[in-house]
């Protein structure tokens, strides 16, 4: 659900889980949603500790709860910390899953130096198994200096694969959000075609579709020739100079043969480049 009632933002201590905390409690801050803060140790470090009998978890929650306080903006309820053990992405999934979540804020990598590429591979796995939306947050994210403690969000940009039958559930998620972040909703939609009569046909066709989410926010509908990772990579740049957030459901619906052109194809490659927050929302 989308503006999220409760967040979950999974932490390692790495200065990408610092920006990512940032976020998700500002998101939080301006939603009014709870914030769950979840740090997942290794369990053959866990089995270590207890075989030399050190409390480990004793000095992670202490340092969890101090990691938290630095980054975590002021909040009305105190945020609620939670410490496990196990896979990472297993576990950040089924604490999704328990605590009820409405949506993970991570960010692009961790700690590790072992991924090669531009996400991680604990952030890729919870993007394929989330039970709720994920937000990847780029390390260069950063609050306002002086602000309130919201994410001084202004634009909302929605990916849309089919002009004509669009993810009702992704246009009202959209709508919604930009209506709590008091910002301009836009969407996007790629097409192949040159023609400017079926362009315009796909722009009145998703502006008509936007008229049965009766939500009073500022809309914008684009559509542009071209793939759709170029175009959507365009708009989230021209959105990021005003601090925006991406939205895109992630799967496609043909695979590799639509205009959004699927889950490796699109929300992958595009989250690895994205200069400011991205949300991918399963179906």
């Amino acid at each position: 659900m989308l503006p999220p009632r409760r967040v979950l933002a999974p932490i390692d201590f790495s200065p990408y889980s610092s920006t990512s905390l940032t976020f998700a409690g500002c998101l939080a801050r301006q939603c009014g949603a709870e914030l769950h803060v979840l740090h997942v140790q290794p369990s053959l470090l866990d089995a270590a500790a207890d075989a030399r009998r050190v409390d480990l978890r004793r000095e992670v929650r202490a340092a969890l709860d101090a990691f938290v306080m630095d980054a975590a903006p002021p909040l009305h309820e105190a945020p609620v910390p939670h410490l496990e053990s196990g896979s990472a992405a297993d576990t950040i999934c089924a604490s999704a899953a328990t605590s009820r979540a409405d949506l993970i804020v991570m960010g692009p990598r961790g700690r590790s130096r072992l991924a090669a590429t531009l996400l991680g591979s604990t952030t890729k796995s919870v993007l394929q198994h989330a039970p709720c939306p994920v937000a990847v947050v780029p390390a260069a994210w950063e609050p306002i200096a002086g602000g309130n403690g919201d994410t001084g969000t202004t634009a909302l940009v929605v990916g849309v694969e089919n002009a004509d039958a669009p993810s009702e559930a992704l246009l009202g998620a959209g709508a919604s959000l930009a209506l709590a972040l008091h910002a301009w909703l836009h969407l996007v939609h790629a097409v192949e075609s040159t023609a400017a009569a079926d362009i315009e046909r796909r722009r009145a066709a998703l502006t008509g579709r936007l008229q049965a989410h009766p939500v009073a926010v500022r809309t914008a509908v684009h559509v542009e020739r071209g793939p759709a990772s170029d175009v959507l990579e365009a708009y989230a740049a021209r959105a990021a100079l005003g601090r925006g957030i991406v939205l895109l459901g992630a799967h496609g619906e043909s695979g590799r043969g639509g205009a959004l052109a699927g889950w490796h194809d699109t929300v992958l490659s595009l989250m690895g480049r994205m200069p400011l927050p991205f949300v991918a929302c399963r179906p």
